[in-house]
């Protein structure tokens, strides 16, 4: 993982009064149902709020996870459910600045769906061979 990024994820985690993202020192508990899982699995149309506050809109298929950030620039990821709540996402390419220097081509990023709460999905974030864990709101549209 670039350097980039790991600032990326400390400024998360020293954001104040970001309810929506956290750094956990161990996995959370899962506490999510089927259906719930269901729901989201069969749900195309997500966004979430990076640490800035600002509204990244996304959309799945069976295959991408497409992010369009606010300048209308894009970053496309391959999607891949792993097991029941655990799904990973593997760099493709971006036009977004920031994010084309953040992450490689092939890189691949680690996701498991902690739970379901009002409109939005606790989704935790684990890099490969890195000790750190964040979680933040994935919200359905």
């Amino acid at each position: 993982m670039c350097e980039e990024f790991r600032a990326l994820l400390s400024k998360a985690n020293t954001q104040k009064n970001n309810e929506n993202w956290v750094t956990v020192n161990k996995k959370p508990a899962i506490n999510i149902n089927e259906k719930d899982l269901q729901l989201l699995k069969k749900s195309t149309d997500f966004y979430y709020f990076e640490a800035s506050g600002k509204k990244v809109f996304v959309k799945t298929d069976n295959k991408y996870w497409t992010e369009t950030f606010d300048d209308k620039t894009n970053s496309i990821l391959y999607y891949k459910w792993l097991s029941a709540n655990r799904f990973e996402l593997e760099f493709i390419e971006s036009n977004n600045v920031n994010r084309k220097s953040f992450s490689k081509k092939g890189e691949k990023y680690l996701y498991e769906v902690l739970s379901k709460e009002n409109n939005y999905y606790w989704i935790m974030f684990e890099i490969p061979g890195q000790n750190r864990l964040v979680k933040f709101k994935l919200f359905a549209e």
